[in-house]
Order: structure tokens, then sequence, then C-alpha cells
């Protein structure tokens, strides 16, 4: 299949979640949703967790697009990974949204190196204020061994 048969493809399951979740509003999970998550960050690089930050902005109340970096490394640059992607949530009730996500990123401490990733969380709201988040995901470095990356932290919403 090409790339943009795959497009398309992903396009259309995203457009018929989209409509099967309409029946599952939550007044938790808003469009025009900003949210600051800060957390831990496992990425199997080192026996340590590291701490990330990140941003999210959601257009509709199922998609959004984020960025994130992390510090495994306090020996060279203060960030040496920077992560860009998009995020599709489907609340499943008032205060629970699982999620899918995928993106690419940058590493330059080290190997400096391109890779994609895909994965898959959880996020809990308490109020329309801050929740908390933990997901997992898989990640294709150009040059490095494939690996996978874990997060969880608290998410703060604007």
């Amino acid at each position: 299949m090409n790339m943009m048969k795959k497009f398309l493809t992903v396009i259309a399951a995203l457009a018929l979640c989209t409509t099967l979740a309409k029946g599952a509003q939550s007044q938790l999970f808003k469009a025009d949703e900003v949210g600051v998550s800060i957390g831990g960050v496992y990425t199997g690089e080192t026996s340590d967790v590291a701490f990330g930050v990140g941003a999210s902005y959601f257009f509709t109340p199922n998609i959004g697009v984020d960025a994130f970096t992390f510090w495994n490394d306090t020996e060279g640059s203060v960030i040496d990974d920077v992560r860009f992607g998009a995020t599709f949530r489907v609340p499943i009730n008032a205060n629970i949204a699982p999620y899918v996500m995928g993106g690419a990123g940058y590493h330059w401490e080290g190997v400096e190196e391109w890779l994609g990733y895909a994965g898959a969380g959880v996020e809990l709201r308490f109020n329309d204020k801050w929740g908390i988040f933990a997901d997992g995901s898989y990640q294709w470095p150009e040059e490095s061994k494939d690996g996978w990356l874990a997060r969880a932290g608290v998410k703060l919403i604007f």
C-alpha cells in the first residue's frame, strides 16, 4: 500500500471513530483545550527515570497535537530530545479517556537522528483543571536500536 493510501485510511478511521465517540461526550475533555504535562519518562536507554514536560492543544474533544521533551542525560545540553505528534482520544465516561498517539522527533545528544513513534495511553481527569496520565510508545530511530518509551505524570488544563 503506498503512503497516500495509508494516510487516507488513517484519516477515514479517525473520522469513523470521532463519529462513534459522539455518544460518550464528556464535560471534562473539551475542544480548544490547552494542557501542560509534567512527569517521568523511562526510555530504556538508562536505568533511571528522566524528567519530562509537554504541551498539548486539542482542536476538538477528540483530536489534538502535542510536543514533549525529556532530560535523560544531565551531562550534555539541557534538552536533548524533542517530539511532536498527534493524539486521538475517546472519552469513555465523564473522566476517563483512552488515547492513541503518533509522531516524529529529533534526538541530538549522542547520536543525532530523527525518529518516529506510535503508542497508546489513558488519562484520568479529577476536574476541569487537572488529571493524571500514563502511556507507552514504540520508537523507531534512524540509527539507534528501536525501543519502548513510557511516560506518566500530571496534566494541568488551562
